[in-house]
């Protein structure tokens, strides 16, 4: 369990490479941004469109769970 003075959103995976569970309610809120901006590219847009946002989407939550991450990715 992280230290009250943690500023980590996400725990660092046990296995491989990347971030695991959320351990801050940022985390979770993070993960919930994620989805509906998900389901709302799946709605809305067609196409091309929804598959570059789909990759800018995923690119982004990556990017926020590397910074983020209680000692980063391993």
């Amino acid at each position: 369990m992280p230290s009250r003075q943690s500023k980590a959103w996400f725990a660092p995976k046990r296995y491989g490479y990347g971030s695991s569970w959320p351990i801050a309610w940022q985390g979770w809120a993070a993960m919930i941004v994620l989805f509906v901006a998900i389901a709302i590219a799946l709605v809305e847009l067609t196409g091309a469109v929804r598959f570059l946002s789909m990759v800018l989407i995923v690119a982004i939550f990556g990017l926020v769970c590397s910074l983020k991450t209680e000692g980063g990715w391993r």
